[in-house]
């Protein structure tokens, strides 16, 4: 153990098994962990107690989020260095946390060396600015799992080509120009609020078919009308790399240069996702069942989501809070599944409901059981396109905290998938019978 005094960590985590590992990775270092928490209230609590050098503090958490405990933090000690944990980085949560006050922000999984050099740069570095008397904000690091999602700002960040700061000019110039369709619809008095809801209502029961595609099927405009608006929004709509070289962050040949890098490192990561998934029975099925659930977090929810893992076996499996199945009948006998925490069951059941849920009731399972039931019905469409027909019935929902847990039959086969999104982690699972 080193000489030198130990700082003092704090982890907030609703994981149990992530407050092991990294209770693993610092023993032996100069980092000493003086507490420990899984929810919010006692998150600030133990701070104000404690006032630990460095927080780690996880970004899904029951009850409060953790920028909503982050902000707490930060009223306490304004100067508090406060490391966000999460699986994905997208564009949004980064920004967010950036915008409040954290200091760093990691991609879980995360191995030893280099979780140990990111709070070795957090101590530095605030060691160097309270010794200058100022308040240093360090720079971001997105290193992590392989097939995690990053937008272009995060993949440059992460090559230490732009700054934090440059980033959130970047960004802060692009939405003040950026305007969404559906606003500039309503803005030129095309189309109202209601008629935009009752688009997205039909968007949830054809997911394959964008916004533009269903306002004309609707016949809420022409084509002409349409086109019109959708070249207005073209010619003024620019992306975060044109933004980067409008704030002088890039230059028009260095933009080209990192574009360039940028998508082979993509294609590098949905090729390792392609030949994990070469590995799985029923592989049409189960890559229906991926397509449609990643599609519905997008278009519905608005979150994105991404593929983790995929693998040909139960033995991995691990229940989480609740469980939803639908069973499909057809040319085979098979289970779509949904293997949700709380909070990503919470998340779904207030978007399904537009307003926030807090608590988990009959009308919550409802909800979710439509979820569910909508991702099905358009994959077992998808698939009867190439002559595999199935019929779903109604979905069962499964409370693994109480006696009603979920069981998974060892007399049948499952292709289990690990996915990452923006409010939490989730797995589905398909299910086939070898009877």
């Amino acid at each position: 153990m080193p000489s030198e005094k130990r700082s003092k960590v704090m982890i907030v985590d609703d994981s149990s098994f992530m407050l092991s590992v990294i209770t693993d990775m610092l023993k032996g270092t100069e980092f000493e962990i003086i507490g420990q928490a899984q929810d919010g209230n006692t998150a600030i609590e133990l701070f104000e107690k404690t006032r630990p050098d460095i927080v780690m503090l996880d970004v899904v958490l029951p009850e409060q989020t953790g920028p909503e405990i982050l902000d707490k933090i930060l009223d306490i000690d304004s100067t508090a260095n406060v490391i966000m944990v999460s699986s994905l980085g997208t564009e949004d949560m980064v920004v967010d946390c950036l915008r409040r006050g954290a200091k760093h922000f990691i991609q879980k999984p995360f191995d030893q060396d280099h979780f140990l050099r990111e709070l070795r740069d957090v101590k530095a570095k605030s060691e160097n600015a309270a010794a200058a008397n100022t308040n240093v904000t360090v720079g971001l690091s997105f290193k992590g799992i392989i097939m995690g999602v990053r937008f272009f700002g995060q993949f440059l960040l992460e090559k230490h080509r732009i700054t934090k700061e440059q980033l959130l000019s970047a960004i802060t110039f692009q939405k003040n120009i950026n305007i969404s369709l559906e606003t500039l619809l309503i803005e030129k008095g095309l189309l109202t609020g209601q008629d935009i809801m009752k688009v997205k209502n039909v968007q949830k029961r054809n997911l394959d078919k964008d916004l533009p595609a269903i306002i004309l099927e609707e016949k809420f405009l022409t084509k002409e009308q349409l086109d019109a608006v959708m070249e207005e929004q073209k010619k003024s709509r620019i992306y975060i790399g044109e933004a980067l070289v409008k704030v002088g962050a890039l230059t028009m040949e260095e933009l080209d240069q990192e574009l360039k890098a940028y998508k082979e490192a993509e294609s590098k990561e949905e090729w390792e996702i392609t030949k994990g998934l070469e590995k799985v029975k029923n592989q049409i099925i189960v890559k229906s069942f991926i397509d449609y659930t990643i599609k519905i977090f997008q278009k519905i929810m608005g979150e994105t989501v991404k593929v983790r893992s995929c693998v040909p076996a139960a033995k991995t499996f691990t229940l989480q809070d609740y469980t939803i199945e639908q069973k499909a009948k057809g040319n085979l006998e098979i289970c779509f599944i949904l293997n949700l925490s709380q909070t990503v069951l919470l998340s779904v059941a207030s978007v399904m409901y537009n307003k926030q849920i807090i608590e988990v009731n009959d009308q919550v399972a409802d909800a979710v059981k439509e979820f569910l039931n909508i991702i099905d019905g358009n994959s077992c469409a998808k698939l009867s396109s190439v002559g595999l027909n199935f019929t779903t019935l109604p979905p069962a929902f499964f409370n693994n905290k109480s006696a009603n847990k979920y069981k998974i039959n060892p007399q049948n086969e499952y292709m289990l998938v690990s996915l990452i999104s923006t409010i939490g982690d989730f797995d589905i699972m398909v299910e086939s019978s070898l009877h």
